[in-house]
């Protein structure tokens, strides 16, 4: 049986190699370090290079004769190139003769063993392990033993720094600019330490690292050019005696704090780091603290691909995060699809933060609340009030959406519409209020979270229109979640009409303001008020929208946009015999000469978003607030009738499919979990992982064990809990954090829900349970019978 806390590669497929290099990335919440391909162990001229987070550059790029304004996520030095040779012979470049690579989730440790046969047939056995540090964020270790099986004598190690990357690990984008670093200095001083320091293309920041290779009876030589500075150490080898070789490396960019100059920094840090044993120790130890807090046990058989996600979660969003300014990339920090930007994600990573490590969730919700006033004058710019925030963003908080995009199926730039997913801004406002309500921290709604909250609900009533036939309000010109549909087929703008979802919760956001306001004390939600110009007749227009959005309907179900109903039917039984794989339908369609918004056929969930984000009951408690009588087969209908026309061009939309199907179809909700659970493992969506992780998709996968099978929510001050477990999983344990408290357990079987709380000076914490009620003291065990 493998051993569900090791990721294990044997052999070389340089298919695969990419999907290797993100599935076996280190991190410690400040520094990523990608997987080396097999030519990178040796030289490392291939590595994409270290991710710093929040580390951006404008590029402005031509595409199809228009100038393209992007912020890129760029690639660091590499800090990792190391090569060898027999004295005389050549360097190493790879691929070796053999190799494993083992990557160790418990202790964060990657562990490369391969085999090297150079031209003259001479043997060497290398094994390598390397760590980025969790004890000390600017710290990252390799240790590399060679060892000659049929040859002795001088052996050569090449160790070095290298400046001159480039963000290229995107076929697609590498139209665009990608060389993002310019040198700024490298040399070595008379302690032995190299140094390399770049400089970010149109930006002020200034990365420098400082490196120290060590080894036993071996003086290190300097080499440097410009962008590069390499350590050359010569050792005595004979056959079976291994040699080891150590590189520590300290790194430090212009917006650290508590520190002199980056290059100062660094350098001190390498001088003073101990050696790799130590660090490892140290390493191994904050991990284990990581999963003591990330505690599930599940029964099943899938706690391999757990621990996976949920160490790409820890390694991208660790304690280092909580004073960096960064948001969460759609892609993490391991892959450069989408070029870092900022999406929505946030909405399915932080729903599992914030029962786990609520510090972490703040940090995110403060880095959405400092592109406040960027979000001000997005709504501004579009003749509206309120805070806009873009589908895509960057280090400033503008819009950094792209304006074309290329179908490499036609080979035609067409014009890109995603800018008009304005739900974004509602997921920020849902964010906010999860938040506090698992924390109950006011002191984050008093300075921050109102705040927000207040001016997404202002853009939604400023952007709501008054339909008079109708006698409704509605939001016209915009993208749902679905993303397929940008227009509908017979108008001359882009856009579409009333989306269910971004109605529904635009309503949500316009009452939970009010509720904002209400749990403020006094002074300070008139200090707000007083400070947003917000009078009572503002106040009433929001009550009005919020009950009055205009939510559409059609036989029976509901109407993903305005107009669905009128959308052709696809012929799904021709086009899945044509195409086996469906997930870029659009792709397909244009290419073809059509488009997808002829058709009633969506990428991912849309309209059944709704009921991800909220209970059965609290959505038909919403619908029947905006006026619509809600029954309990609404879900089952809309369910059944958009799943027949997804097909699944995200990975989230396993996520959601699986949190839907729960409470009607267990097997097929199991099903798609499963998906969700090894998406990037696998590779599902056929190449894209090796661009990138999808951490939206990772965390929404674990989610599903925390609060969906257990039915587990938190609002109106109490924890809900309404398990219905999938028959393959009997068992859910769980440790949390709520409101304060460091050790909420929670266990789940076929009978019984358990909840206890460890002792400490906490108020005691309310649980509905199917219509029981009960209050849990600290120190306190309660056991419920289903």
């Amino acid at each position: 049986m493998p051993d569900p806390w090791t990721l294990r590669y044997e052999g070389f497929d340089p298919v695969e190699e990419g999907l290797r290099e993100a599935l076996c990335a280190l991190g410690n919440g400040y520094v990523v370090s990608r997987g080396a391909a097999p030519e990178a162990v040796a030289d490392g001229v291939h590595y994409p290079g270290t991710y710093l987070a929040g580390c951006y550059d404008r590029a402005e790029s031509t595409v199809a004769g228009r100038v393209i304004g992007n912020e890129d996520l760029i690639n660091s030095p590499n800090w990792l190139p190391l090569t060898f040779r027999p004295v005389g012979g050549s360097w190493f470049t790879g691929p070796p003769a053999e190799q494993v690579l083992e990557l160790d989730l418990r202790r964060g440790l990657l562990t490369r063993t391969a085999l090297v046969v150079d031209e003259q047939g001479r043997r060497t056995r290398l094994v390598q392990r390397r760590i980025a540090s969790q004890a000390q964020p600017h710290l990252l270790a390799l240790e590399s033993s060679f060892t000659p099986e049929n040859w002795s004598g001088p052996l050569q190690v090449r160790s070095g720094l290298d400046g001159n990357v480039a963000n290229t690990g995107v076929a697609r984008y590498r139209g665009l600019a990608s060389r993002h670093l310019l040198p700024a200095g490298q040399g070595a001083d008379a302690a032995g330490l190299l140094r390399l320091e770049v400089e970010a293309v149109n930006s002020p920041l200034r990365i420098a690292l400082c490196c120290r290779t060590t080894a036993a009876a071996a003086e290190p030589a300097a080499e440097c050019r410009e962008g590069w500075a390499a350590h050359l150490l010569t050792l005595d080898t004979e056959p079976g005696r291994s040699v080891t070789v150590t590189k520590t490396v300290a790194v430090h960019t212009s917006r650290d704090r508590a520190i002199g100059t980056p290059l100062r920094a660094s350098r001190r840090l390498a001088a003073e780091a101990g050696d790799f044993g130590q660090l490892l120790a140290e390493h191994a130890l904050r991990w284990a603290e990581l999963w003591r807090r990330c505690g599930i046990d599940a029964d099943f058989d899938g706690a391999g691909p757990l621990h996976l996600n949920l160490f790409h979660l820890l390694q991208a969003y660790s304690e280092h995060s909580v004073d960096l300014d960064v948001g969460i990339p759609a892609r993490g920090l391991h892959g450069e699809a989408y070029r870092g930007h900022v999406f929505w994600d946030e909405l399915f990573v932080l729903r599992l933060l914030n029962l786990r490590f609520p510090e972490l969730a703040r940090a995110v919700l403060r880095y959405r609340h400092r592109r406040l006033h960027a979000a001000r004058r997005e709504a501004r710019e579009a003749g509206l009030r309120g805070a806009m925030y873009p589908w895509q963003s960057a280090s400033d908080g503008s819009e950094e959406s792209q304006q074309l995009h290329v179908n490499p199926l036609s080979g035609r730039w067409l014009p890109d519409h995603s800018h008009l997913q304005r739900h974004v801004g509602s997921a920020a406002a849902y964010n906010i209020w999860q938040y506090y309500q698992a924390t109950g921290d006011r002191d984050f709604l008093a300075t921050a979270g109102a705040e927000t909250l207040l001016e997404i609900a202002r853009f939604w009533s400023s952007a709501a229109s008054y339909d008079r036939p109708r006698e409704r309000w509605s939001i016209r010109g915009v993208l749902g979640p679905d993303e397929y549909h940008d227009a509908y087929p017979w108008a001359d703008r882009p856009g579409l009409d009333d989306n269910a979802y971004t109605n529904v919760l635009a309503s949500w956001v316009l009452a939970r303001a009010q509720d904002a306001l209400d749990v403020l004390p006094g002074y300070r939600r008139d200090e707000l008020r007083e400070r947003l110009a917000l009078d009572d007749a503002e106040l009433e227009r929001w009550q009005d929208v919020g009950r009055r959005l205009n939510v559409p309907f059609h036989e029976g179900v509901l109407s993903q946009f305005d107009g669905y109903e009128r959308l052709a039917e696809l012929d799904w039984t021709a086009y899945r015999l044509r195409y086996p794989d469906l997930r870029r339908l659009d792709r397909i369609l244009e290419a073809e000469g059509d488009t997808v918004n002829r058709y009633k056929a969506s990428k991912q969930a849309d309209a059944l978003m709704l009921w991800y984000l909220f209970s059965a009951r609290e959505v038909r408690d919403l619908l029947r607030r905006l006026g619509h009588p809600a029954g309990h087969e609404l879900l089952r209908r809309t369910t059944d009738y958009y799943l027949r026309r997804t097909v699944h061009g995200s990975t989230l939309s396993s996520v959601v499919h699986a949190w839907v199907l729960t409470r009607s179809d267990r097997r097929a909700s199991w099903r798609y979990f499963r998906d969700a659970l090894v998406a990037d493992l696998r590779d599902s969506q056929h190449g894209t992982t090796a661009e990138g992780v999808h951490l939206g998709a990772m965390a929404g996968a674990v989610d599903l064990l925390q609060r969906c099978y257990t039915g587990l929510e938190v609002r109106e001050d109490a924890l809900w809990l309404d398990p219905h477990l999938p028959s393959a999983l009997g068992r859910l344990d769980l440790d949390l954090r709520y409101r304060g408290h460091w050790g909420l357990g929670i266990s789940v079987d076929r009978r019984t829900v358990t909840v206890s709380l460890r002792e400490d000076r906490q108020e005691p914490v309310r649980i509905r349970l199917r219509g029981a009620e009960a209050t849990i003291r600290p120190g306190e065990t309660r056991r419920f019978h289903l």
